[in-house]
């Protein structure tokens, strides 16, 4: 065992964490984290070891309570300026739906987050010995003492709910406890280790504080220039998420605004005269979930001006446009736990409040993803695409720069994760290679609107120069994401930076890691969704996540079509000539009767699934003449390059030759498991020796368009293992060719 790995061993082993839980991250990012990790200590140890010895030199203060159950930490200079961590103080599960999905929620989920373990940074470790914990809160560093803000933030996030009003989101989760020194390098070993969402709700103390200001005067003397600065902070942070593909950070969004400069000071208030851009560098990240705070809801969303926001929570935009928060939940007077006494309580406002409120849930849905599909995980983009998708609409219509997506709706979510697993529907993840365009089609419900959201981890930006207000673009791989219903295209929303009150509109999205796209009309229809990119992409490929509502299998129902028609009526399916002629699939559970004069041409990847039929007639309407139905049986798949053509003869009699891949072969070198699958499939060769092994192996889609080919040595070094990540939902076929012949096996993805 090498030495950083005997370091990795020993810090999980130290901080509760199983070796077994180690899931998720590939070896070579496992190795960056772990590289990520030691950087982050050592420049953590390097610069609190200076910072204090300035502030004694300096008479200046170093830790110090506050009013509030605050706490304000020195944790090192910068260009002469003190960077201190403070803690974001100032009914919580109605307001964001989640008591809908606990014990006796109306969902009947009953989740409890008891199969989860879910972490805590903060200005000190919570209470481990507090009534409302249980044993399920653990100290993971080697912090001493304990915090009441933390404990009110880790109650938020588990509580028990011994006292009702105090009961946490997750009642039966696990909660690692760190104090907020060494942070990132903690939280990069933790995410090494499996976690999957972790709690921040402090920062650095920006702009006023009391009569303080700590802004650095020589880039502006009138703003903090790192209100919505991408710094090195937000890199990181970055750093850690790509790294760490399945591990959510959520930060809070900090309070600063409204925060006043005392009579004849030129620094103006924090968020300045309307508000805006005044969340601290952490907060802008852009592959974390940053939360804003608001008022309660006791009977839930109702209307998006029912969504009151609080007078102190920090708003957008990041310097560059993006949107920030991403969400808002409740953070006024939240009652929690507090670490005088293992019974003792308070209540507490601010977005310290609101984030464990989001964290907290976010353990639920997980609960909900593992009890569904065992131990498939959500990536950390799927996740935070999931919640922008199913928040209620608050402030602004669309996004905007003080609400951000909306109100966290977790009830919504949860209920996505169930509808996709029961028709595979609903939440996708795709690669994006270079140049690729990913499209698939959906069927859009009459009577909701369709909304697509795309998230994805984007690679860490490259911070500008110190500097007010720099509008350099810190997105790295710009994607786009399109709906076509055939006769306009429908573009994501989009904010102006540089009227941040203004309400979103829609257009081409330059800045973002989210977009989302809505078609609102009534209308039953087929809609294409296409996901591209511009330019190059940093790595040549991209992970994206997609996020879908609104939309249904397609029809079920019989249907008549003749040429060139289009019909629409109930259940049906809109299928035209140019839809035969096209790389289509009559899905499961569809009955198509097409009737088309003199011909009918079917092109190469027209497919009949199992479990769908498909009859072809033709007609001559001069001649009152009608051929006998011919049914296209289940697995009709077309070769490569081959059409087939039904067409009327002379002898009035059907002509129909098509070529196509049974289901079945005649003879059978390999089996295919699992079949259907998700992410990949393994080829069984059932004890066939080496000099037996196929030359090559094909991965084509439905058209029998060749997307992969494996040569035997290339196949066997993956272990006999072919990745679907990168391709959407679908059937796929697995070509052998051996020296006795060809082998064609057909393979579903589910999702």
């Amino acid at each position: 065992m090498q030495k950083k790995s005997i370091i990795l061993y020993l810090m999980l082993t130290l901080a509760g964490i199983p070796i077994s839980s180690l899931v998720a991250q590939n070896a070579e990012q496992l190795a960056r984290l772990n590289e990520l990790a030691l950087y982050f200590a050592e420049r953590h140890n390097q610069r609190k070891a200076e910072a204090l010895a300035r502030a004694r030199n300096s008479r200046m203060i170093t830790s110090q309570e506050l009013p509030g159950l605050g706490k304000m930490e020195l944790m090192y200079f910068k260009d002469n300026q003190p960077y201190y961590y403070t803690t974001f103080n100032v009914n919580a599960a109605k307001t964001t739906s989640t008591n809908h999905i606990q014990v006796g929620g109306s969902s009947g989920y009953n989740l409890t987050g008891s199969t989860e373990t879910l972490g805590i940074w903060d200005g000190g470790t919570a209470l481990t010995t507090h009534q409302e914990f249980g044993g399920r809160v653990i100290k993971s560093d080697g912090s001493t003492g304990t915090s009441g803000h933390a404990t009110h933030v880790g109650g938020t996030m588990i509580a028990s709910g011994v006292v009702a009003s105090a009961k946490g989101m997750a009642t039966q989760a696990q909660l690692h406890s760190y104090d907020w020194n060494n942070d990132f390098s903690e939280m990069a070993y933790a995410a090494a280790a499996g976690m999957l969402v972790s709690n921040h709700s402090y920062g650095y103390i920006r702009g006023w504080y009391g009569d303080t200001w700590y802004g650095n005067s020589s880039i502006s003397s009138t703003e903090d220039y790192l209100f919505g600065f991408y710094d090195v902070n937000a890199q990181d942070l970055d750093f850690v998420a790509n790294d760490a593909p399945y591990y959510l950070v959520v930060w809070a969004a900090g309070n600063d605004r409204n925060d006043t400069a005392p009579p004849g000071e030129l620094a103006e208030n924090d968020g300045g005269a309307d508000g805006f851009d005044c969340i601290g560098q952490e907060g802008v990240a852009k592959n974390i979930l940053t939360i804003g705070a608001v008022g309660d809801l006791t009977n839930g969303y109702t209307t998006a001006g029912a969504v009151s926001m609080s007078s102190f929570s920090n708003w957008g935009p990041a310097d560059d446009g993006r949107i920030k928060p991403d969400l808002v939940a409740n953070g006024i007077s939240l009652y929690s736990s507090y670490n005088s006494a293992n019974n003792a309580y308070a209540g507490l406002s601010g977005t310290s409040m609101a984030t464990p409120n989001v964290s907290g849930s976010i353990g639920l849905l997980l609960q909900h993803q593992r009890n569904l599909y065992g131990d498939v995980v959500m990536r950390s983009s799927t996740m935070k695409a999931l919640l922008l998708h199913t928040a209620d609409d608050a402030g602004n219509v669309g996004p905007d720069f003080s609400f951000g997506w909306g109100l966290a709706n977790f009830r919504t979510a949860a209920e996505l994760i169930e509808e996709n697993y029961n028709t595979g529907l609903n939440i996708r993840e795709f690669e994006l290679t270079e140049s690729q365009t990913i499209s698939f089609q959906v069927y859009k419900k009459a009577t909701q609107d369709l909304k697509v959201t795309i998230v994805w981890n984007d690679p860490a930006g490259t911070p500008p120069s110190a500097s007010l207000n720099p509008r350099d673009k810190m997105l790295v791989n710009d994607l786009d994401l399109r709906l076509d219903n055939g006769s306009t295209t429908f573009l994501p929303w989009i904010l102006d930076v540089e009227n941040p009150g203004n309400t979103a509109t829609k257009g081409d999205n330059i800045t973002d890691n989210v977009e989302q796209v809505i078609i609102g009309n009534g209308n039953e229809e087929a809609v294409t969704v296409e996901i591209s990119h511009k330019g190059s992409l940093s790595g040549g490929s991209q992970i994206v996540s997609v996020i879908i509502s609104g939309n249904k299998p397609f029809a079920t129902a019989p249907i008549n079509l003749q040429d060139n028609a289009t019909h629409t009526s109930g259940n049906s399916l809109q299928l035209t000539e140019a839809y035969i002629q096209s790389n289509r699939t009559v899905p499961a559970g569809l009955e198509v009767n097409y009737v088309a004069q003199d011909s009918i041409v079917l092109k190469p990847g027209f497919t009949v699934e199992s479990g769908a039929t498909f009859n072809a007639q033709i007609y001559d309407p001069t001649n009152n003449w009608v051929s006998d139905s011919r049914l296209l049986y289940p697995g009709f798949i077309y070769e490569r390059n081959t059409s087939a053509r039904f067409e009327k003869p002379s002898n009035n009699s059907l002509s129909f030759d098509p070529i196509f891949l049974p289901e079945e072969p005649q003879e059978r070198w390999f089996n295919v498991a699992p079949n259907p699958t998700i992410h990949s499939i393994t080829l069984d060769f059932e004890g066939l020796s080496d000099g037996q092994y196929p030359t090559s192996i094909q991965l084509l889609d439905q058209g029998g368009r060749v997307l992969q080919t494996y040569t035997k040595g290339a196949l066997q070094e993956n272990g006999n293992t072919i990745s679907l990540v990168r391709y959407p939902p679908g059937i796929y076929l697995i070509k052998g060719y051996f020296e006795n012949g060809i082998q064609t096996q057909k393979i579903i993805k589910n999702q």
